[in-house]
């Protein structure tokens, strides 16, 4: 028997079958079109939500990167005769209280974090050189970023510790003073709208 019929010999049933399995297999790859499409989008939402949480990161240690390098300054300062430097306005130093306990003349309650950048403290579009301190991103030893991280200090006053009792057992007390300070800190990533704002507090060791 002869099974290659023209389709308009073959019986009607047969047609319906030929009709129904075409109607299967583009619903098939319909099915398989949206199953790609739904994964594709789906990697590529990993993918950004990957590449965002590195930028954090990113971010993130370059403020730390910040904050070590504003905490390496306060170090380096020979005591409280240097604190001078926190007088004056500008260069990302402020100071939140009169000079008068660190035997300077003068007051610095006009330079302080608040009144030098209102209520853009905490946006980094704000920091520039003339109100915080850039560190060297190479020296940081920190990956590639938009822009080099910045902190600025802020001197808080000192704190009056009443007396210590001297070294070697002597009954003679010397006054323990601890000189407080306070450390913004902003980092970038690689995106300038990923940036991460770190603050710290500093106090330094008993003075005699």
């Amino acid at each position: 028997m002869n099974r290659n019929l023209p389709l308009a010999s073959c019986p009607a049933s047969a047609r319906r079958q030929r009709g129904a399995t075409l109607i299967v297999a583009l619903v098939i790859l319909l099915v398989m079109s949206i199953v790609g499409v739904a994964s594709i989008t789906s990697s590529t939402l990993q993918a950004r939500m990957a590449s965002n949480e590195r930028q954090r990161m990113l971010s993130l240690y370059a403020a730390e990167a910040g904050l070590r390098a504003a905490r390496m300054f306060l170090d380096q300062l020979a005591g409280p005769e240097e604190y001078y430097r926190f007088k004056d306005p500008g260069n990302g130093l402020y100071a939140a209280t009169l000079h008068s306990d660190l035997g300077l003349d003068g007051a610095a309650l006009d330079n302080t974090m608040v009144k030098t950048f209102g209520d853009k403290l905490y946006q980094p579009s704000a920091w520039d050189g003339d109100n915080s301190v850039e560190v060297n991103a190479d020296d940081a030893k920190l990956p590639a970023v938009v822009k080099p991280p910045r902190y600025a200090i802020e001197y808080l006053g000192r704190l009056d510790q009443g007396g210590v009792r001297a070294i070697g057992g002597s009954d003679d007390v010397k006054p323990a003073n601890i000189f407080v300070f306070r450390i913004v800190a902003v980092g970038w990533g690689q995106d300038p709208e990923i940036y991460s704002i770190l603050n710290a507090s500093y106090q330094t060791a008993l003075t005699f």
